[in-house]
């Protein structure tokens, strides 16, 4: 395959040659994953690599979306509270306060 990448590592283009000054071009394999999503990833002198703000990025993704699934899937202990009074196990309840924290410290900016 031809590759080429700009001098930040970013690949720039895959089989297709652009006539861009500062590209290095290569002729190298690249994996089904890279070849997916090459935007993510980055030559690091050796192999294409998740670029790590994008890995960082991804990962705090990750963690909300688990802090939102975990919130959803035990809603109902506070519905049961509010119906019936029976109390929220402890260990939910600080989970939760975990999860909202989270989601609350990333929320994003709001314009006024």
């Amino acid at each position: 395959m031809k590759v080429q990448i700009e001098e930040t590592g970013h690949i720039a283009s895959i089989n297709a040659p652009q006539g861009r000054l500062g590209l290095v071009s290569m002729d190298i394999d690249l994996s089904d994953v890279v070849l997916q999503e090459p935007h993510l990833y980055r030559w690091n002198g050796a192999q294409f690599v998740l670029d790590a703000d994008i890995q960082a990025e991804i990962e705090q993704s990750e963690k909300l979306a688990s802090a939102r699934l975990y919130l959803n899937e035990t809603d109902f202990y506070i519905t049961r509270k509010l119906e019936t009074g029976s109390p929220v196990p402890q260990a939910i309840g600080a989970k939760r306060a975990k999860a909202r924290a989270l989601l609350a410290s990333n929320l994003p900016e709001f314009e006024e």
